[in-house]
């Protein structure tokens, strides 16, 4: 397992707004992605609304968006 802080410092960073979609079930990533800090709420939504909260992560904590959930279909 690699120790929380590994994120290479040449890795562009990016800043997100508070409920910016990072992600959807449809989409995949070769990446993972690094949360410095703040909330990531992990859940279904219907249009652009949060129907079903699943869980919480906090940063610093690492983001694997190709989740089993990832590859269920949208309905």
């Amino acid at each position: 397992m690699l120790p929380i802080h590994t994120a290479p410092v040449s890795v562009a960073s990016e800043t997100a707004s508070r409920g910016q979609v990072l992600a959807r079930r449809t989409q995949t990533s070769a990446w993972v992605s690094f949360l410095e800090s703040g909330r990531v709420v992990l859940g279904v939504t219907v249009g652009d609304v949060m129907e079903h909260q699943l869980g919480v992560l906090e940063g610093p904590c690492w983001l694997l968006v190709q989740h089993p959930f990832c590859n269920f279909p949208e309905h």
